[in-house]
């Protein structure tokens, strides 16, 4: 699978599901829809940038995490006028700190809704429930891969998920 995905989300071809983008993905239908199985692998939250941060080593990327936010918190107590976006004189973007966001960055979340059947209140309703669902699930697991995330207090952690969720 790991090859699959390396080609396939670095080459230039786009893949189309011949079908409604649902097809079952297992280790003998795996062929059947390159579509479908690209999806599935984004969705298992594999990302091309995460080999380069495993290749840093966890203590050399975490030291370089470290100083990027403690950069971050000497700058944020000056803030933009009426803006509330943080300055950070003297501090150019780290690259590290993009490849981090970028490997973490959240899947879109499909709502799976049929339109071949008739539209009813109760099946949209439940649509919605289940892309809410899909999506709440996704951004806990965003959450938790955020460097420091789960090195709050767990108050912090539900402030910073229902900030996201908004």
């Amino acid at each position: 699978c790991k090859v699959f995905f390396k080609r396939a989300a670095e080459g230039k071809q786009k893949y189309l599901c011949a079908t409604r983008n649902d097809c079952t993905i297992d280790k003998f239908r795996r062929k059947n829809c390159p579509s479908c199985r690209l999806r599935k692998c984004y969705e298992a939250g594999m990302t091309l940038g995460a080999r380069k941060l495993k290749k840093l080593g966890n203590l050399k990327a975490q030291e370089e995490l470290d100083w990027i936010f403690s950069a971050g918190r000497r700058s944020s107590k000056e803030l933009s006028p009426g803006m509330g976006i943080p300055q950070l004189e003297g501090y150019s973007c780290q690259p590290i700190f993009l490849n981090v966001l970028e490997a973490i960055e959240p899947v879109v979340v499909c709502a799976g809704h049929d339109n071949n059947q008739p539209d009813s209140f109760a099946l949209l309703l439940s649509s919605l429930n289940e892309l809410g669902e899909r999506q709440l699930v996704h951004v806990v697991k965003w959450a938790n891969a955020l460097p420091g995330f789960r090195n709050l207090h767990v108050s912090d952690q539900m402030t910073v998920i229902q900030y996201s969720w908004m």
